[in-house]
């Protein structure tokens, strides 16, 4: 996701985020890195979108009513886990840096070469 989100088809961002909401709910109470790996996806691709893809308030405000109407038993490890890893990836990416993308032309090439 940091890396290949500019290989995304336009207007597919939208999808991909409920995709992605609706697994984390599938496995809510299943495994761990499960649920953690999806969120990160999803911390990942809100450092993409700009807060007006999320409705305007954030992402954090788009997730927080997303789940809001979930069971509690599924919607608080999931809203909790976000906010555990959005932090991080936001470290990650420095403020006015983007992703770096030098790695993925890297793998292109280096697939050409084969």
């Amino acid at each position: 996701m940091q890396l290949d989100y500019d290989e995304l088809p336009a207007g597919a961002a939208a999808s991909l985020r409920d995709s992605l909401v609706g697994l984390l709910l599938h496995f809510a109470r299943g495994s761990r890195p499960t649920r953690t790996q999806l969120c990160l996806a999803l911390a990942s691709l809100a450092a993409h979108l700009p807060a007006a893809e999320w409705g305007g308030g954030g992402c954090v405000q788009w997730l927080a009513a997303r789940l809001s109407g979930e069971p509690s038993e599924a919607a608080l490890p999931c809203m909790l886990e976000l906010l555990t890893v959005l932090p991080q990836v936001r470290a990650a990416r420095p403020p006015g840096r983007a992703w770096d993308v030098s790695a993925r032309e890297r793998r292109r090439r280096s697939s050409i070469a084969c």
